[in-house]
C-alpha cells in the first residue's frame, strides 16, 4: 500500500541525471527496488519532462548500520 511503501519515501538528491531517493529501510529499499523503481523513475521523467534520469534508492547510514548489524552484515 501507498502508507507502507510510498509514503515514507524522500528525494535525497538530484545530480547529472541520476535521483537519488531515501527510504526508511533496507527492507523497503528491497521492495521498492523490485517492484517500484522502475515505474516511479518512468513517471518522473514523463511528468518532469526530464529524459533518461535514472532513481537510484539509499537508506540513512545510522538505519543502515543498525540494520545490517541486526542481520550480521559486516561491511
Amino acid at each position: 500500500t501507498y502508507d507502507t511503501w510510498v509514503r515514507h519515501i524522500e528525494l535525497a538528491g538530484y545530480e547529472e541525471g541520476h535521483i537519488i531517493i531515501e527510504v526508511p529501510n533496507l527492507y523497503c529499499k528491497d521492495w521498492l527496488d523490485r517492484h517500484l523503481l522502475i515505474a516511479i523513475e518512468e513517471k518522473m521523467n514523463r511528468t518532469l519532462g526530464w529524459g533518461e534520469s535514472q532513481i537510484h534508492s539509499t537508506v540513512p547510514f545510522a538505519t543502515r548500520a543498525v540494520c545490517e548489524d541486526e542481520r550480521g552484515i559486516q561491511g
